[in-house]
């Protein structure tokens, strides 16, 4: 993120979502940019948002990022919000995939694990339990679109 104020200042993301944003603009900074590298073959990314469509609010928002080598989960980024207190990085999935071999079933249980201990909250009539088993939906369906696109789309 570059952010201008007195002067220009870059900041990394993991540090930028690490708490509130607005403790970066307290001195009337301005967010005048999101750089963003290139990502090239064996990178693919995946996003998931449900909403209510009556409504328009999303219950639950996943993105998924994965480099690959081969069949092989070299690194992966996982980010949910809406559904969670605080839109977060969900290292604990990360985990769960990087340095696994891609097989049936791999990002289901990473999704299982990795929210484990997690807290969600009830939104538009959802139960916290609904939106906890949204949520495992959408980081398995975030992470297979990733991988297809890691892939080149084949299937």
């Amino acid at each position: 993120m570059v952010i201008q104020g007195d002067a220009e200042k870059k900041v990394a993301a993991d540090e930028y979502f690490s708490g509130q944003p607005a403790r970066f603009f307290k001195n009337g900074g301005i967010l005048t940019a999101v750089l963003v590298p290139a990502a090239g073959t064996g990178f693919g990314f995946g996003y998931r948002k449900q909403t209510v469509a009556s409504m328009g609010f999303s219950l639950m928002t996943v993105a998924a990022f994965l480099q690959i080598e081969g069949r092989t989960v070299k690194n992966a980024r996982v980010a949910a919000g809406a559904g969670i207190p605080f839109p977060s990085r969900l290292t604990a999935v990360e985990d769960a995939v990087k340095g696994q071999a891609v097989k049936e079933g791999l990002f289901a249980d990473a999704a299982a694990r990795g929210l484990g201990g997690l807290k969600f909250k009830s939104s538009a009539g959802m139960s916290e339990e609904y939106i906890a088993n949204l949520a495992k939906v959408l980081v398995c369906d975030a992470l297979a679109e990733a991988w297809q696109a890691a892939k080149g789309g084949a299937s």
